[in-house]
């Protein structure tokens, strides 16, 4: 027998194999692994407010409250249902949702690896998931209960189904990609400016493929009509899912909630009486600014992209300029809102580097016949080993600081350690910082279960609104201290509860018909007036 042949049932075997699809597991995995064992958020009270915002949301929806309906909210209701649904796996608790998002941030990495990958090559891959995870803000996002990330996550999912889709022309990647882009808006509307950019690429991608263009201008501008068909099976999948959602999960009636609030939200309503020199805080400029680096990256990348004729590449790259020029006429805009930016500024980066790597050996060669080659293979590498040097010291302060506020823990312990004395009596607790009526395990009135600053600050709940729910509800306490409250409801609240705790302009309340506990009698005291 000769040893040298090949089995030919070891080769079918090794056919069937998807190689790449393995590969394309283990940075995802790695990710997952490495900040579930060494990012320090497990003991975390509150990493961002609206983690207690989205935990009562979904504690609520548990308990048999229906969002819109009972729960008042301004966003989608996938995340909602999602946290729910884990909670009653799991039960509730503060990890269960960063977990949950945790797994979101995993996809995302396998996303953005996944797109590269097969879009440009391995080394491009590695590079762009390398510079994913060290943008500004990623790896708090990746364990924040919040609904930024997931719509990113699947957003970019959709993005990868679609360049699946290019490449294979099997209609069942264009449907999931629309589905995948549907649930994205289910988890935050933010994402909605994708539609147009991934309807364009559809278009054009058809049309130079059946008309045999080799540009995409040129070929939309000509053969548009060619690609309608695959157009209009994307925008019925992503049509009927909506709609399907709104009619089962929101209901037309409640779509008030969903638009109104981010229609009339305007910066003079969030700064109130602030310097006007804290207007830049809400730039996207500004926290655009810590990732400068990859931004200029990114710029490289769409470079490569036109030259090697890669026309994928320009779903990043159109989703970065949008994203941008959404959030520039926005306000205010927030630092989560950041990521719609980095995130496909990430990909192309990515791009960058790899070209740049992959060009080494040739130029190295032929230096002198290729001076442009060489030029750009020294902005990117230099860009690239630039950012590494900047972002990781960051990176590892990041996990150092985690660490550092988890054991200077003593602000929130004497709240939290007299609001659970009185748990045994206390069906609700009304509050602006939910989180605290969360580790406590207690509900707040499914009408105040958000109590944002987008909602306040526009006056969408005004003070009066939240005095009818106090004396609808009668809640045994109430928690103070997110906002500064300029009417009436600090006066009702002097003259119908009993103040028990303060701490800089947090404020906790007991129902004046609850006793205080004798080891509690100094509490009374705290306060303008003694309430006895």
């Amino acid at each position: 027998m000769n040893l040298s042949q090949t089995n030919p049932l070891e080769n079918t075997r090794a056919q069937r194999i998807p190689w790449d699809l393995l590969i394309s597991l283990v940075p995802p995995l790695l990710f997952v692994t490495v900040m579930a064992l060494y990012f320090p958020f497990r003991a975390a009270f509150e990493l961002d407010p609206d983690e207690g915002v989205n935990a009562m949301k979904s504690l609520l929806l548990l308990k048999g409250y229906p969002l819109y309906d009972s729960v008042w909210s301004d966003q989608p209701p996938l995340f909602t249902y999602l946290l729910a649904t884990a909670y009653r796996i799991l039960d509730p608790g503060a990890n269960v949702g960063r977990f949950l998002v945790l797994l979101f941030s995993g996809a995302l990495v396998w996303a953005v690896f996944r797109f590269l990958h097969k879009t440009w090559g391995l080394p491009h891959a590695a590079a762009g998931v390398i510079l994913l995870v060290l943008v500004p803000d990623y790896l708090n996002l990746s364990v924040s209960t919040m609904i930024g990330l997931p719509a990113i996550a699947l957003a970019a999912l959709a993005m990868s189904a679609l360049g699946a889709w290019h490449r294979t022309q099997h209609p069942g990647f264009l449907a999931l990609s629309a589905l995948l882009l549907a649930l994205s808006l289910m988890t935050k509307l933010f994402t909605a400016f994708l539609t147009p950019v991934f309807l364009v690429g559809i278009l054009t991608g058809e049309a130079m493929r059946l008309r045999g263009r080799d540009h995409p201008l040129q070929a939309l501008r000509s053969t548009w009509k060619a690609g309608l068909r695959p157009a209009l099976l994307w925008s019925l999948v992503l049509g009927v899912v909506l709609l399907t959602a709104l009619l089962i999960m929101i209901g037309p009636a409640n779509l008030y909630q969903l638009i109104a609030p981010h229609l009339e939200a305007d910066l003079p309503a969030f700064l109130g009486d602030q310097p006007v020199e804290e207007i830049i805080t809400y730039s996207i400029n500004d926290y655009l600014k810590p990732a400068l680096l990859v931004l200029l990256l990114a710029v490289l990348g769409l470079i490569a992209t036109l030259r090697t004729r890669r026309w994928a590449g320009l779903y990043p790259a159109a989703w970065m300029a949008g994203a941008y020029l959404l959030l520039t006429f926005h306000d205010p805009v927030w630092y989560h809102h950041s990521l719609l930016v980095t995130v496909p500024a990430a990909v192309l980066a990515g791009a960058a580097v790899g070209e740049a790597l992959g060009a080494v050996p040739a130029l190295l060669s032929a230096l002198r016949r290729r001076w442009a080659g060489a030029l750009f293979v020294a902005a990117a590498l230099g860009l690239a080993a630039l950012t590494l040097a900047v972002r990781l010291p960051l990176v590892s302060e990041q996990f150092e600081r985690v660490d550092r506020d988890l054991r200077t823990f003593q602000p929130v312990q004497g709240i939290m350690t007299t609001m659970q004395r009185y748990a045994d009596v206390t069906k609700w607790v009304v509050t602006d910082l939910p989180s605290y009526a969360f580790f406590t395990g207690k509900a707040s009135p499914p009408e105040l279960a958000v109590i944002t600053s987008k909602r306040y600050k526009t006056g969408e709940l005004s003070e009066d609104e939240i005095i009818a729910v106090i004396e609808k509800y009668r809640p045994e306490q109430v928690l103070v201290g997110r906002f500064k409250y300029n009417g009436p409801l600090i006066p009702y609240l002097q003259e119908h509860y009993k103040l028990v705790f303060q701490q800089g302009r947090k404020q906790l309340y007991l129902r004046e018909d609850v006793e205080l506990r004798e080891d509690d009698v100094d509490l009374r005291y705290v306060g303008p007036k003694d309430r006895r």
